[in-house]
């Protein structure tokens, strides 16, 4: 029998290549981990824990200033991206954890709130650093210049990835007039300074626009921040606010045009962004403070130890815990009907939602089986059809409103994209439309509405008939397929309902509209 090791150290077979530590950081971590703005944020936050006595955080101490240079020193021909704070400095202690990633175990994740637990926010500077972003240039990095005394040497790093996988970083000692610090030289007292030399960002507006959405925004947790020499104050929080013990709510409705839309919660001790509810599902988060067309934050204790690794969401772990069970219970409890009341019915569709995905399904049936509704999106604002594609030999005319391609209701990444409201079906002859309405208690699932004049209480014969159903309503079949045949069911009920008044003639009518449907996909999105 062969020796399997020796075969595969005598060269004979094919190499297989490996990542380094050093790629691994700029293209995992460094690079896909994060975004351009969360990777100032992290750096930002890092000055800003550089600024509190241990173990407190008191805002008021914080003092950061950020400023965009066309030429550093350190980044000669270049711009360079400084970030300054007037914190206690770096420790010998605080190096030797700089060079480590992942917790160290020094700090609990009581440790500034937790803050500080997963000590990987210092990659975020070298995906701010253009030839390591673009280039994959291993031997680029940021500069740490730093000094825990008020007056005396400096303390000067060089962190690369290369420096990172070679374990060759080193710390070294300059005068404090040194020309390393650029305009920050003879700088009095202790501080911090980044240098990221080669930038990505191009202009301070850009740096100011990643940045003003991370800000506390509670006015006992504001700071003084700077951006090249001028001040800078996150948005005003909504104006519709509730509490309900130690969680607070500050909501309005996303307007087009709007920078800022969906709910982010928020750590209650830092006032620092923690998750965005469209990260989330619909049985982690209650309906609808996923929506897309509200906007504001929801304050709660306790979460910025509890986000994940990529600092959009919360971790998997504490999302199954009985902590986040009971604070999930406060929200449907305290704040659906609150956020329910700024929406009311008027909630675009989303396709990301496995849900709404599903009565899109549902919807496609109708298509398949009856034939897309002839609809003109003038007449119907914020409703389509499905599948209507122009045949090869009708071209398209000017003017033409109908859609060329597929178009997904609520397929949008931004309030400005166009709101789908509705999706127009047919249903054995009658044109319906199709929307979310969550105000019809939590057991009905849908019902047929006939639109009303304007001003007035006679029936809109000119409109088609609407089919609402409630997004709110919760079933578990046992299976995503059994989940969709109940739904649709209940679909047909409420629609022969409104048709017929003989409970037993409503059953076999939907019966009969039932065998006309297909079967539907065969793969339903997973049930959450």
């Amino acid at each position: 029998m062969s020796n399997p090791t020796k075969a595969a150290s005598s060269g004979n077979g094919m190499h297989l290549p490996t990542t380094t530590s050093a790629y691994l950081l700029i293209r995992q971590l460094a690079s896909e981990l994060y975004t351009r703005d969360q990777c100032l944020k992290e750096m930002f936050r890092n000055c800003v824990y550089g600024c509190m006595p241990r173990g407190e955080y008191k805002p008021d101490l914080v003092r950061v200033e950020i400023t965009l240079v066309p030429n550093h020193p350190l980044s000669p021909g270049r711009p360079a991206l400084l970030i300054l704070d007037y914190g206690r400095g770096f420790t010998d202690a605080d190096f030797k954890n700089f060079g480590h990633l992942g917790p160290t175990g020094q700090h609990g994740t009581e440790y500034l709130y937790g803050g500080s637990q997963k000590c990987i926010g210092r990659l975020g500077g070298l995906n701010l650093v253009r030839a390591i972003h673009e280039d994959e240039d291993i031997h680029s990095g940021y500069y740490v210049i730093t000094r825990t005394s008020a007056k005396g040497r400096v303390k000067f790093l060089h962190y690369t990835p290369y420096g990172v996988e070679t374990n060759t970083l080193s710390i070294e000692e300059l005068n404090p007039d040194s020309s390393e610090l650029g305009q920050y030289r003879n700088i009095k007292g202790s501080f911090s300074l980044i240098v990221i030399p080669d930038t990505v960002y191009k202009s301070a507006e850009e740096v100011r626009s990643d940045l003003i959405w991370h800000l506390p925004r509670t006015k006992d947790m504001l700071m003084s921040v700077k951006v090249n020499g001028e001040p800078i104050q996150p948005p005003p929080l909504e104006k519709n606010f509730k509490q309900a013990g130690k969680i607070k709510a500050y909501l309005g409705r996303a307007k087009v045009g709007d920078n800022d839309y969906g709910i982010w919660l928020v750590d209650a001790d830092t006032g620092f962004r923690c998750a965005f509810a469209q990260h989330l599902t619909d049985h982690q988060l209650p309906y609808p403070l996923r929506s897309r067309d509200l906007k504001g934050e929801i304050i709660i204790p306790g979460l910025l130890n509890k986000q994940n690794a990529n600092r959009g969401s919360l971790s998997p772990k504490f999302l199954r815990s009985a902590e986040w069970r009971k604070i999930r219970d406060t929200l449907l409890l305290h704040f659906c009907e609150f956020a329910q009341d700024l929406l009311g019915d008027d909630d675009v569709f989303n396709p990301n939602d496995p849900s709404e995905a599903m009565m899109m399904d549902i919807a496609d049936m109708f298509d398949a089986a009856f034939g897309v509704p002839e609809i003109e999106g003038g007449d119907l604002p914020g409703v389509v059809a499905g599948d209507r594609k122009l045949p090869p030999d009708e071209p398209k005319k000017k003017g033409d409103k109908r859609p060329t391609k597929r178009l997904r209701a609520g397929h949008r990444k931004h309030p400005s994209e166009g709101k789908v409201r509705g999706r127009a079906i047919t249903i054995d002859g009658e044109t319906y439309i199709l929307r979310k309405s969550p105000n019809m208690g939590p057991m009905k699932f849908a019902e047929v509405v006939v639109p009303k004049m304007e001003g007035s209480f006679e029936a809109d014969l000119r409109a088609p008939k609407e089919i609402r159903y409630n997004p709110m309503f919760l079933l578990k079949c046992g299976s995503p397929k059994a989940d969709q045949e109940h739904r649709l069911w209940r679909v047909l009920t409420a629609v022969n309902m409104e048709r017929v008044t003989d409970p037993t003639e409503v059953e076999l009518n939907a019966a009969e509209t039932r065998s006309k449907l297909g079967k539907g996909k065969k793969k339903s999105p997973p049930q959450v």
